[in-house]
């Protein structure tokens, strides 16, 4: 691995920064500001996060008005003003439709102290949560020693109180990075990059002990990137596969599968000929499973999807989803019953401006309807389903996180609401979780300062949120924030550099 290193050393350096300084794929994924491979490692991860932040926050413009005024009540003695206030009440409606920054609703979740769950002189970053049941899971790539691990706590106690840390990556070569973390039943888990391979591990029991490490590319390849599915006994895995031909940069998306539970998995599938394949997505419902990604020349980039209906065995042949040039961004991918939702941003709107963009199939992926045009974006949105609704948050062209509901599967939306304000704007890396009428947003708020994460919350499916709280609230900087919420409790994890170097930092939230 190491000849494979040098050799892609110089290509990947400028490869890597075209496709997240020059493309747009920067804007959407949380991970994709770290590094991807160690041919790069002379580039600052904390330094080009922060560059990166930025450049997004340079980019926003002025804060629009909130355009929703409040109404004093009428004599209802004068008959004669009724006309009167139903043409003021449909005005506001038209109003709040256009530029719906609404008033705080009175839902309230209360937040715990911070936990500082790595607390150790070397940068934690990436950090991703899974919780189920009293059980909170986190991982996140460490550079405490020579080379990057990858690191794992639990908690068995709703997050009241964490294990010892776990060091799931030991002794191997290189730096851990695009970690992913899912569970399912008592099985958690987890997939990485490091060293040019893609590895996994599974807990059985809940996070409390890990099996060996299986090495799921195992070539002379790049392999980064990948993205993990579970359903019942079944464990999907996809990552993109790079070689050089020619001097010329060739991806494939490659997948793997198990079928008892990650003890094993079967051989490679090529999901894609060679082509340059970026960012893929991946869900799966029952014997269905789904993979969305962006691909073509660096200036043309389309979203393809494919589908496999028995369990990862076959896939369908590769189909354009938006069938233009403009240079494509894969948002996410959620599939739930025979309904399969995605979302990107392309700069196809006649305006030339990038938008953000919703698809969906009734079909389990067999056919999808019409596009929806979401709106201006600066980023691809992110999905979040609870039966059947489906939310969408993502960061407009000024800066702002906004949000739509969707409460009859994906079939119409209501208004765009706006989460974030001035005071906590540019603000850029959305995330959402939602359960049962709750839907609860996370993101990197920045004004004048180091950047903070804030947090919103709806109690009646997004019908309306409450205050915008500060969680981190601190002198250094907040990045990268992720969100999930498990019974009556919200978990937030985010990377912070406060202590002098980024430690990972914790919070629970109570309604």
């Amino acid at each position: 691995m190491v000849l494979l290193n040098d050799k892609f050393g110089k290509f990947k350096a400028n490869c890597l920064q075209k496709r997240l300084l020059k493309s747009k794929i920067n804007k959407n994924d949380n991970h994709n500001n770290k590094k991807t491979n160690s041919v790069i490692a002379n580039l600052s991860t904390s330094n080009y996060l922060h560059k990166q932040q930025q450049q997004q926050q340079q980019q926003s413009s002025l804060s629009r008005l909130s355009l929703l005024q409040t109404f004093r009540r009428v004599n209802q003695t004068k008959v004669l003003i009724m006309p009167l206030a139903i043409l003021l009440l449909s005005s506001t409606i038209v109003m709040a439709a256009s530029d719906p920054m609404l008033p705080p609703a009175a839902y309230a979740i209360s937040f715990g102290a911070t936990k500082n769950l790595s607390n150790n002189d070397g940068d934690s970053l990436d950090p991703r949560i899974e919780a189920s049941g009293d059980n909170v899971y986190t991982v996140w790539s460490d550079s405490s020693e020579e080379d990057a691990d990858l690191l794992f706590k639990r908690s068995a106690t709703s997050g009241d109180s964490f294990q010892s840390t776990k060091d799931l990556s030991n002794a191997k070569d290189g730096d851990a990075q695009d970690q992913r973390i899912v569970k399912e039943g008592n099985n958690v888990y987890v997939v990485w990059s490091e060293d040019g391979d893609i590895f996994f591990k599974r807990s059985t029991n809940n996070g409390q002990s890990f099996g060996s490490t299986i090495n799921l590319s195992n070539d002379n390849h790049f392999s980064h990137v990948p993205q993990i599915a579970a359903t019942g006994n079944n464990v999907y895995i996809v990552w993109d596969d790079v070689t050089i031909v020619n001097g010329v940069d060739e991806s494939q998306l490659l997948f793997k599968r198990s079928t008892d539970g990650g003890a094993n998995f079967g051989s490679v599938k090529e999901i894609t000929d060679k082509i340059e394949t970026i960012r893929p997505r991946i869900a799966a419902e029952g014997n269905y499973v789904y993979v969305a990604f962006n691909a073509g020349s660096e200036d043309n980039q389309q979203i393809f999807f494919t589908r496999s209906t028995n369990g990862g065995n076959s896939f369908s042949e590769v189909k354009s989803i938006n069938k233009n040039n403009e240079n494509s961004v894969i948002g996410d991918i959620e599939a739930v019953g025979k309904n399969v939702y995605i979302t990107w941003e392309d700069d196809s709107s006649p305006d030339g401006i990038a938008h953000a963009f919703f698809i969906r199939s009734t079909s389990n992926g067999q056919s999808f309807g019409n596009i929806r045009d979401l709106g201006l974006s600066d980023s691809s949105p992110q999905i979040d389903t609870t039966s059947s609704n489906v939310y969408l948050v993502w960061t407009n062209d000024d800066g702002k996180i906004v949000f739509k509901a969707s409460k009859n599967n994906g079939y119409s939306f209501g208004v765009t609401k706006i989460l974030s304000s001035s005071s906590n704007e540019p603000s850029i890396n959305p995330q959402i979780s939602s359960l049962g009428s709750a839907v609860r947003v996370v993101w990197e708020g920045n004004s004048d300062g180091p950047s903070d994460v804030f947090f919103r919350a709806s109690g009646n499916e997004g019908d309306s949120f409450g205050s915008a709280k500060n969680l981190s609230d601190n002198s250094g900087d907040s990045i990268d924030p992720q969100i999930i919420s498990s019974k009556s409790s919200v978990y937030v994890i985010w990377s912070d550099n406060t202590p002098g170097n980024y430690d990972t930092l914790f919070k629970k939230g109570v309604d």
